[in-house]
């Protein structure tokens, strides 16, 4: 694994960058300029960082092994000013603290810490006293330290589900096919009657008969007589 700085976003997981890109936004739109410089991080990289102003000369740069940015949760940018000529970094903390009070990150569902305001991390990582251990909440969620999960902005949208074809309705009254008479009585005779008028003997109601007999003929003598 690399020392190497990451400074690439896509490396942040998405819960993290789905809150970070938003403020980011709202910040420019707010006519400051903060620029990410730091996103993901190996533990070669955190160790290397850790070295510095203890085995290795230089400032002390963190204050940890077991950092937020291992998780990809966490990400350092810097304030730029124009000073005339060129945009260049602004480190001192009343910089940070001008455009930290004028877009709360706390409002994007982030923190900062306290004693290090380059650094942006989402809300709850360390508990809420920032004093639990980055790994207890990665357990928690399911995530190793130094495995890029990644994200991409704006989120992928899943494609809506296809629309169902549509179910042809079905006939409340099939068609029956002509396979057979279906037959009342007359003085000649028995006679086809479909499609015919017809009395029903009991209330004297006419009707007219459309059915068809599906299996053979079907008699109808004392039911219904023609008109």
């Amino acid at each position: 694994m690399s020392t190497a700085q990451d400074r690439d976003r896509n490396h942040l997981l998405p819960a993290f960058r789905n809150a970070l890109e938003p403020w980011l936004a709202a910040v420019e739109q707010g006519g400051y300029r903060y620029q990410i410089y730091e996103t993901f991080r190996t533990a070669e990289r955190q160790a290397y960082l850790y070295a510095s102003g203890r085995t290795r000369p230089g400032p002390v740069l963190t204050y940890t092994l077991d950092s937020a940015h291992e998780y990809g949760v966490a990400a350092d940018g810097m304030v730029l000013v124009w000073n005339g000529q060129a945009w260049v970094a602004d480190w001192s903390a009343a910089a940070y603290n001008r455009v930290y009070a004028a877009v709360p990150p706390a409002r994007y569902g982030l923190e900062l810490l306290g004693w290090e305001r380059p650094h942006v991390q989402l809300r709850g990582v360390n508990g809420a006293d920032l004093q639990q251990p980055a790994s207890r909440w990665a357990t928690a969620h399911g995530l190793r330290a130094n495995v890029i999960v990644g994200s991409t902005w704006p989120p992928v949208t899943p494609p809506p589900a296809p629309t169902p074809a549509a179910i042809p309705a079905v006939p409340l009254t099939p068609a029956m096919p002509a396979t057979g008479r279906v037959l009342v009585p007359t003085r000649s005779g028995w006679r086809d009657a479909r499609g015919e008028r017809l009395v029903l003997p009991v209330t004297g109601e006419t009707v007219t008969l459309n059915a068809q007999a599906a299996n053979g003929d079907v008699y109808l003598g004392g039911v219904v007589w023609p008109d």
